[in-house]
């Protein structure tokens, strides 16, 4: 039996963009292994946040780097040992959420199952989980699913939170959210999930009771410095 090749050929086309005059990109999210993606401050700020284990938003209009940031950083968690998964409640509408917010709540479960690859019937385990609210059974979904099924750190990126004020039902899963961070102090495991909000405002500005989210703990930064040339990033201190 041969060892001499695990089947995979390997990457001749590494520096393509350098060879090929292939440095600038327009349109898509510039990925962090392709040449011409310039780390930013934020880059940094963002990672370090997630590495000590802190909650982070980041503010941005559309089109100003957002996704690059968040294949960069991705990438760079991965290289860490981490798990990632990216959901996009752009995503999550019309057929998915209409007015039924069960169904929408479900499928961010679901989402999140996918990115993160287990297997797991979720289906009949969120009917068990009917007599719960959404933000209990979210909240029970990290917990007994994903903190299950996975024993690395894990990061989940919410991208185009913004998308919650306009279809009105997805504040209970911010509410998961701070509720999973405040777990912390009962539930160790949860040490081990760290969620980023992408979008283009403030989850403050989503709720009816600013009061009620963990999103009112952050330090304060003028949002007058966010521009579609700029990334404001807000980082929990704890």
């Amino acid at each position: 039996m041969s060892t001499k090749s695990d089947g995979r050929k390997p990457r001749k086309d590494k520096s393509r963009g350098e060879s090929s005059g292939e440095f600038f990109s327009v349109g898509p999210p510039l990925h962090a292994v392709r040449a011409g993606y310039v780390r930013r401050r934020a880059d940094d700020l963002l990672f370090d946040a997630i590495l000590a284990g802190r909650y982070a938003h980041v503010i941005a209009p559309c089109r100003s780097g957002k996704s690059s940031l968040v294949a960069a950083t991705a990438a760079r968690l991965e290289a860490r040992g981490f798990n990632v998964a990216v959901l996009d409640l752009g995503q999550i509408g019309g057929r998915d959420a209409g007015t039924d917010a069960g169904r929408w709540y479900y499928s961010v479960a679901y989402r999140i199952l996918r990115q993160l690859r287990i297997r797991f019937d979720l289906q009949s385990w969120w009917q068990e989980k009917s007599v719960l609210g959404n933000c209990q059974r979210l909240l029970e979904f990290y917990n007994e699913i994903v903190l299950r099924f996975v024993k690395e750190r894990i990061v989940i990126f919410v991208d185009e939170v913004q998308c919650i004020g306009e279809n009105s039902i997805g504040t209970e899963l911010l509410a998961s959210i701070r509720s999973a961070h405040n777990g912390r102090a009962t539930e160790p495991e949860f040490s081990r999930l760290t969620f980023v909000l992408l979008g283009e405002c403030d989850p403050v500005s989503l709720i009816d009771e600013p009061a009620l989210s963990r999103r009112s703990t952050l330090r304060s930064r003028s949002r007058s410095t966010t521009s579609r040339g700029t990334i404001s990033t807000f980082l929990r201190r704890n």
